[in-house]
């Protein structure tokens, strides 16, 4: 469905560039044009995790990220497209959104202004459903690494922790206790929508460690205080990569399992980095030994 959109935001082609294309006609959408309206009072409830979490719906914000929530045939329940914008969409794409049942309304952009990401202004908002994974349905490849992020607070880490977990090729995310949700708008714009295609999961501390303990993968957990340093643990067995929250960090439970700790070097006064840069530094470090390691077997091994 999202295939016609995506072209028209190919690499090259910012998001708050218009796109090329035939219009809609004026009469396709359902225009609303007062803050009062309850349709649109009921989007702006899905900023609350209460209200995500009651309906099961949330908000995505952006041309890029709903193409690829779209893309990833997540559920799209409705569309909301700035007036002002209308004419930059591509007219095949919405009008195959509306016939898969996908409610699209008009709005004056001042109306979608309060539910925008930043400083960004890309004139949409979708309302998508968001199901979620037990923790014994993922499925991992032969040789997994995994993410355990544990407690992480801020929607910003959270979603960047995704992001360069997408780029680096890990196989699944497992949340733990997590203050933050998924679900929620800031994660899914940080993640740049990398949360519809990335397995994940919600559980707790003890059924993630048992989890492990099953399937046999190696500890790795990042604490401050470790002796080993990230590069001098073997990454290319199956492991999980156990992350803590910005504010204290891991559980010392996690020592209990078995974990090999390691640190990242730090030559100036701070202790530590952002979770998110700490998870990008060790996830691409598992991408960098186990891609030397496949260039040192023997061909046809």
């Amino acid at each position: 469905m999202a295939g016609h959109f995506l072209r028209e935001l190919s690499p090259g082609c910012p998001p708050d560039v218009p796109l090329k294309g035939s219009t809609v006609m004026a009469s396709f959408p359902t225009s609303i044009r007062s803050s009062k309206n309850p349709r649109l009072k009921q989007l702006s409830r899905l900023q609350t995790r209460r209200a995500r979490k009651a309906s099961g719906r949330t908000l995505v914000y952006g041309r890029r990220e709903i193409a690829r929530a779209a893309e990833a045939a997540i559920p799209m329940h409705e569309l909301w497209v700035a007036e002002e914008a209308w004419h930059t969409f591509d007219a095949s794409w919405l009008k195959q959104l509306c016939e898969s049942g996908t409610h699209v309304f008009t709005v004056p952009e001042p109306l979608l202004q309060p539910l925008a990401y930043g400083d960004r202004q890309d004139g949409c908002v979708a309302v998508v459903s968001m199901s979620e994974t037990k923790l014994h349905e993922l499925v991992l490849p032969e040789n997994p690494c995994v993410a355990i992020v544990e407690r992480v607070e801020k929607p910003g880490n959270l979603g960047a922790i995704f992001r360069s977990a997408d780029g680096a090729g890990i196989a699944a995310i497992v949340l733990v206790d997590p203050v933050t949700d998924v679900s929620n708008p800031n994660v899914i714009r940080a993640s740049m929508g990398t949360v519809f295609t990335i397995p994940h999961c919600v559980t707790t501390r003890e059924e993630a460690a048992a989890w492990v303990r099953q399937l046999g993968l190696q500890l790795v957990a990042t604490r401050v205080d470790a002796t080993d340093l990230y590069y001098e643990v073997d990454l290319t067995r199956p492991t999980a990569v156990v992350l803590g929250s910005e504010a204290a960090g891991l559980d010392d439970q996690w020592r209990s399992l078995g974990e090999r700790s390691v640190r990242l070097p730090m030559f100036g006064i701070a202790d530590s980095l952002n979770v998110s840069a700490t998870a990008a530094v060790i996830f691409y470090e598992v991408l960098r030994q186990r891609s030397v390691k496949k260039r040192q077997e023997p061909r046809g091994s």
